[in-house]
């Protein structure tokens, strides 16, 4: 029934969400104070014995396992911090720069950071992209760049597949094989602005080849080939090192095993949670994560969920009125998001008993979990998520207020009834 469920939401919701992802949301606002980006490298507490029982417990529900030597660990927390870091990549490269994206707006960040990359290819520099096919209307600029040395392909042009419209909604940023970027940033004015609050992480080492052999599937999936050039940055030797550890999961619905990590994982670290969870979505809507959170809060773990309270999604503002009396039925206190600043919050994070934290592009609904293809980072570190805890969500909590159940009007009930017994199929 469940299966049933997820396809006739998915067929009645899909355009609504996909446009959603991409959208701009709101006029120029005041940004985000933007602090010293901190540097990780080293574990901070290599023998804690949570972090241990959680990362054996994501070992075994997924298959995947952490990488350890990895180093210049850091996160940014909306475009005006993100973007410079990236774009400063893109000039400094040599080599070569691989980006996927689901979307690759024509705006002025989008025709800013083409012309860059023109530049780069014009040097020599083998650049590839990847942007999604849905969603990506004005292409001008992604034929401008492939006319002129940059390497473009599309993203599953052909929309229907074996397991739906699989649509790429990674966001990888990824240079001369040695420092990659991955969260929730598209190429766009409005993230590079920071009128949407998003995330963005960037790390060397170990991680990144598994970030490339990610790009090199969807590179492939895309219809590009994998030459001897790109086999080669997966050579490249190490700049540095650390021993931070790093875990990438993904979700990919046509690989064996692979479907729906990212689910998994956060589904057993909200299982194996003693102390606290805090959760940021913009679309949130799993039923089962919402059952596994109510159930963490009843065994006297403290849960902090923030939900968008204006969405850019026009399903997504009534479905969350839905997750909230959910949450606050099931004894969870939820807070809605940019209650204050009125700005939507497009970040899609958790963290886990201040020594645990993943950062993606995966939201928590069931596109997401069993139809795109995404991929999260967790950080398994004690200073990295209390970093984390005081930077993002300090900041998200003062901006938000409590949300409280809605008892819809009779004339609304119908609609809402409905939509409920759509959302209950995820």
């Amino acid at each position: 029934m469940k299966n049933i469920k997820n396809k006739l939401i998915f067929s009645l919701c899909s355009i609504s969400l996909l446009s959603g992802c991409g959208n701009s949301f709101s006029p120029a606002l005041p940004q985000l104070a933007k602090p010293k980006v901190s540097m990780f490298n080293t574990i901070s507490s290599p023998d804690n014995d949570l972090l241990q029982s959680l990362n054996r417990a994501i070992d075994f529900s997924t298959g995947t396992k952490n990488t350890y030597n990895n180093y210049n660990v850091k996160f940014y927390i909306d475009g005006p911090q993100a973007f410079p870091e990236v774009e400063k990549e893109i000039a400094n490269a040599k080599e070569s720069i691989y980006i996927e994206v689901f979307k690759f707006s024509a705006g002025f960040a989008g025709q800013r950071i083409a012309e860059a990359l023109v530049k780069k290819a014009k040097e020599g520099v083998d650049v590839r992209v990847v942007y999604n096919f849905l969603e990506n209307n004005n292409i001008k600029h992604l034929q401008y760049m492939g006319r002129n040395g940059v390497k473009v392909e599309t993203f599953n042009k052909e929309v229907f597949t074996s397991t739906g419209v699989n649509i790429t909604h990674r966001k990888l940023y990824i240079f001369d094989g040695v420092k990659a970027f991955t969260g929730g940033m598209n190429i766009g004015d409005h993230y590079a602005d920071g009128n949407i609050h998003d995330t963005l992480m960037s790390y060397e080492g170990e991680a990144v080849k598994e970030t490339i052999k990610e790009f090199f599937y969807d590179w492939k999936r895309s219809g590009g080939e994998i030459d001897e050039q790109m086999k080669k940055t997966l050579e490249k030797p190490f700049t540095g090192s650390g021993n931070m550890p790093l875990r990438i999961t993904v979700t990919s619905p046509q690989e064996k095993d692979r479907e729906a990590d990212i689910k998994r994982m956060m589904i057993t670290a909200i299982n194996h949670a003693k102390k606290n969870i805090k959760i940021a979505m913009p679309y949130f809507s799993d039923d089962e994560l919402i059952e596994r959170l109510i159930s963490a809060k009843k065994r006297g773990v403290d849960v902090t969920v923030i939900i968008p309270k204006e969405n850019n999604v026009s399903l997504f503002n009534q479905l969350s009125k839905l997750t909230v009396n959910q949450f606050v039925q099931g004894g969870v206190q939820p807070y809605w998001g940019g209650s204050l600043n009125k700005k939507f919050n497009h970040s899609k994070v958790m963290t886990v008993d201040d020594v645990w934290t993943t950062i993606g592009s995966c939201n928590a609904d069931y596109r997401a979990f069993h139809v795109n293809q995404e991929l999260n980072m967790a950080i398994s570190d004690p200073q990295f998520t209390n970093e984390f805890n005081q930077r993002y969500f300090a900041y998200h909590l003062q901006n938000a207020e409590k949300a409280a159940y809605e008892d819809f009007p009779w004339y609304k009930k119908p609609l809402y009834s409905f939509l409920e017994g759509i959302d209950r199929l995820f």
